[in-house]
């Protein structure tokens, strides 16, 4: 959610960054997705799709998904390189953001089922982050959409009156 909002601000601030390439990694086999340089897998980027870049640590590009925070794919695995975002048709697009939105509801209600926010707010989050970012990786491959492409729909949802 964090991402969406980041997304939407620096889209309609500035104008022409909806144009421009994206700074990506590139999946050149199916990679790995962690929470973490060497924690939990969170999914699977397919071969051939892509992710926005964010930094490297060790063996490990940084990338966002959709929750914002960085996640983790082994440089072995993937390449960097530059794509322009691309918006699918409104029909698809409306459905993707309703579907996100259920994905973050999802993701927070099991959090909550799992670790109570009483028990630990900071854990209770992380789990959230870390559910959303599988969930909604799941999402955007049965639909046969790129997640670095998340920002770039839900912008233009909104400025298509579609949400």
């Amino acid at each position: 959610m964090t991402r969406t909002l980041l997304a939407i601000f620096f889209l309609l601030v500035l104008p022409g960054a909806a144009q421009e390439m994206m700074d990506v990694v590139i999946a050149t086999s199916n990679a790995e997705v962690l929470a973490t340089g060497h924690g939990k897998k969170l999914g699977v980027l397919p071969k051939g799709w892509a992710a926005e870049y964010a930094g490297e640590k060790g063996p490990y590009y940084q990338v966002f998904l959709f929750s914002g925070e960085y996640r983790y794919v082994l440089k072995s695995m993937t390449r960097r390189g530059k794509i322009k975002p691309k918006f699918p048709s409104e029909t698809l697009a409306k459905a993707i953001c309703q579907k996100m939105n259920d994905a973050e509801d999802r993701a927070q209600a099991e959090a909550d089922r799992q670790i109570p926010i009483d028990q630990s707010l900071e854990l209770n989050i992380r789990l959230a982050r870390e559910l959303e970012d599988n969930y909604k990786l799941k999402l955007f491959i049965a639909k046969g959409i790129s997640p670095m492409h998340q920002g770039r729909i839900v912008v233009e949802a909104i400025k298509r009156g579609l949400l």
